[in-house]
């Protein structure tokens, strides 16, 4: 189409083929660089200039000619790498668009207009003539120019795009500098990977299916990654509740009213974005903590160490408490609901949850104990520590009222119950569809029937 041609100026006019299919063909002969830069920062002055014209009055700092004079800059200066002219042309183009939004981002994305100002048609046009000046054959044709650095330049503005939403929903729910740095890295690091594991799985599977498959690899990844990268301190810093928050978050990182996502959008073509409470969330972050749990207790009972005391005897000492073992103990405490005779590991277990809730800071990361029994509801309800939460007069009860996993369970009130059972003790009751769900994802847990689990 006529709009996706090079300007009519005489500038560029002056420089375009003039055979036969001109409209197809770069120039016959190769021009040198430097007549090929001229004319490229005209074009750009003039192109770059009237989009910026539509996004200035959103900037604060720098004048509209600053704003023009800035990023035809950027775009020269990629323009100016010599190698560029003897690339393969596809081999150009994507190198030139590459380097050019990088200086251009790494300058601008932090400005409120650099997602709003358009600039495909500008890369296409720039990326048609830097290949004046390129030396290989065969010749590409304009639009097939003009389609690749559409594609590389919206490529880049989706990948940077991404970058933000990712950071923007890990600095609302972690508070610590170097936990947010750790946990954005191990979303980007893992996102690609399982993205790839589910494009390419060849099962006639729905889009639901597809999209609980990457889903379900992103957030093990991501969690398990994150989990080792916050080494001593992640039993604290990375819980169930805030993992579950950070996932939600995700889904709509802009807020509910901005279409941009997380979840790609080749797996949601046709069910469309998840919502921020997707109940799968709760239910795949639960089980990737019990399955934690399972591993670290499968092979043996907890392993304690021995330190002298002061009089020289030995004293044990209670292994850290992961995630689990604290929201049971915690549970079990405030409910009263511990066996008499609980044994040595068990007393010991409690002084030591005891004394890191003494310890924990006021940072957004740390768990108020008794906020644990609303693990994963959206907003949290405000509750009396003593009392569960009833539901008022004619709502509309959904999953089993006695399921741990409360608003998220997968089963009904006609479900039976099964108690964790977590070395030899008793732990938390899931329905029985809930509980399927986990032993699906790992056969280890152990589990017992329990009609009242009181």
């Amino acid at each position: 189409s006529s709009e996706c041609r090079p300007s009519s100026n005489a500038t560029a006019m002056a420089h375009r083929p003039r055979s036969r299919n001109a409209r197809n063909v770069v120039v016959q002969q190769p021009r040198s660089a430097e007549q090929m830069l001229e004319t490229l920062h005209g074009i750009l002055y003039e192109d770059v200039g009237a989009g910026v014209r539509h996004v200035a009055a959103a900037e604060k700092t720098w004048s509209e000619n600053d704003m023009t004079k800035r990023i035809v800059r950027y775009i020269v200066k990629a323009a100016s790498a010599p190698d560029l002219l003897n690339l393969p042309w596809r081999e150009a183009v994507t190198k030139f668009v590459h380097n050019a939004m990088g200086s251009y981002s790494a300058s601008c994305k932090e400005k409120p207009w650099f997602y709003d100002l358009e600039l495909s048609q500008v890369f296409g046009r720039a990326s048609w003539e830097l290949l004046t000046s390129n030396t290989t054959r065969p010749r590409p044709e304009y639009e097939s120019v003009m389609e690749l650095a559409e594609m590389d330049y919206q490529d880049w503005l989706d990948q940077t795009l991404h970058e933000k939403a990712m950071w923007i929903a890990v600095e609302e729910i972690f508070s610590d500098a170097k936990v947010r740095q750790k946990v954005f890295t191990s979303l980007q690091k893992t996102y690609q990977v399982a993205l790839d594991m589910a494009i390419q799985d060849t099962r006639p599977l729905g889009e639901l299916a597809k999209l609980e498959g990457f889903m379900k690899k992103w957030m093990e990844d991501a969690l398990t990654r994150s989990w080792n990268a916050v080494s001593d301190e992640s039993e604290r810093l990375l819980t169930e509740r805030n993992s579950a928050s950070l996932f939600r978050k995700l889904m709509a990182p802009f807020g509910p009213d901005h279409p941009f996502s997380c979840v790609p959008g080749v797996l949601t073509q046709s069910i469309g974005r998840p919502p921020p409470n997707w109940a799968f969330i709760g239910q795949q972050v639960r089980s990737i903590f019990m399955s934690w749990q399972s591993q670290k207790s499968g092979g043996s009972s907890k392993k304690r160490r021995k330190t002298a005391g002061s009089g020289g005897e030995a004293i044990a000492e209670a292994a850290p408490l992961s995630p689990i073992e604290r929201t049971a103990a915690s549970r079990r405490r405030r409910n009263r609901r511990e066996p008499a005779d609980l044994g040595d590991e068990d007393e010991d277990a409690g002084a030591a949850l005891s004394a890191e809730e003494e310890e924990l800071p006021a940072a957004s990361e740390a768990e108020e104990p008794d906020a644990e029994d609303e693990l994963l509801a959206e907003p949290p309800a405000a509750v009396d520590d003593d009392e569960e939460e009833q539901p008022e007069d004619g709502d509309d009860e959904q999953g089993h009222p006695q399921c741990t996993s409360q608003e998220d369970c997968l089963g009904s009130a006609s479900d039976g119950l099964i108690r964790h059972i977590l070395n030899g003790n008793r732990g938390d009751c899931y329905c029985n569809t809930c509980w399927e769900s986990f032993r699906q994802q790992n056969a280890l847990l152990e589990g017992q029937p329990d009609v009242q689990c009181a």
